[in-house]
C-alpha cells in the first residue's frame, strides 16, 4: 500500500489549522488530521471540515459581548451563599484558598469583575469558568492595574 503524502506547500498551509468534522447530535466533534490520513484530506478538500478559528473579527466581537452579558453582570451574594458555592465547586484542599480569594476580590476595584464572573458562572452551573475566574481574581489581586489584552 502506498503511503499518503502531500506537497510541501499544502502541508505548510494545513500545519497550523485545527480542523474538525461536523458536530454530532450530542455536541461533540472529532478532530481531523488531513496531514496524516487520506480520508481526512478528502473531507477537507470537499469542504466538510471546519476550522476551530474560522470566525471573523465581527463574530469574535459579538461572542465577547454575549459572554460579558452572561458572566459580567454585577450580582452580590451573601457570605453564606458564597461558602455554599465554594463547597459545591472546589475540592477540599482548595476551599479555604478560594474563599479567601473571593472575599478579597469582592472589595477590590480590579478583581471585582472576576468575583462577578464566579457568581454568574456558579448560578449558571459552569464550574470550569468559576474555577478560572477564581484563579484570575488571585492574579488581579496582586496587580495594581488590570492586564491589558493586545
Amino acid at each position: 500500500m502506498k503511503k499518503f503524502r502531500l506537497p510541501r506547500k499544502i502541508k505548510k498551509k494545513l500545519k497550523h489549522k485545527w480542523l474538525f468534522f461536523p458536530s454530532k447530535k450530542d455536541g461533540s466533534s472529532q478532530m481531523a488530521f488531513p496531514l496524516k490520513y487520506q480520508e481526512h484530506y478528502d473531507a477537507y478538500k470537499s469542504g466538510i471540515l471546519t476550522d476551530l478559528f474560522s470566525y471573523t473579527k465581527e463574530e469574535a466581537k459579538q461572542r465577547a459581548i454575549e459572554w460579558d452579558k452572561k458572566y459580567n453582570t454585577p450580582i452580590e451574594i451573601s457570605d453564606e451563599e458564597l461558602v455554599i458555592a465554594v463547597d459545591e465547586i472546589f475540592a477540599e484542599e482548595y476551599k479555604k484558598w478560594a474563599l479567601r480569594i473571593l472575599r478579597l476580590s469582592k472589595d477590590h476595584n480590579i478583581a471585582v469583575k472576576d468575583y462577578y464572573n464566579f457568581v454568574n458562572a456558579y448560578k449558571l452551573g459552569d464550574s470550569t469558568t468559576a474555577c478560572l475566574s477564581t484563579d484570575s481574581a488571585e492574579d488581579n489581586l496582586r496587580r495594581s492595574k488590570p492586564r491589558k489584552i493586545k
